[in-house]
């Protein structure tokens, strides 16, 4: 098995999972309190389209990335 693939499958994993949170976060379905912040952060409350934007590229370049990965390492048993 090639820990390049496996590398690409779990980064694929961890953006699709962050893309979902931003869109629901966007689509005022989740709210989440800001964790690190350093200045006056506030909270993404309310109907934001630019982060359901960013979370549908987010779960593509997710989905995208594990699918190629998972052919990948198949091909390679």
């Amino acid at each position: 098995m090639n820990l390049a693939w496996v590398a690409v499958l779990v980064t694929g994993l961890a953006a699709g999972g962050i893309g979902l949170l931003w869109f629901l976060q966007g689509s005022d379905l989740v709210h989440v309190e800001p964790i690190a912040c350093v200045g006056d952060c506030e909270p993404v409350v309310g109907h934001h389209p630019e982060w359901q934007i960013a979370g549908i590229v987010g779960v593509l370049v997710g989905a995208l990335s594990t699918t190629y990965a998972l052919r990948q390492l198949r091909s390679e048993r």
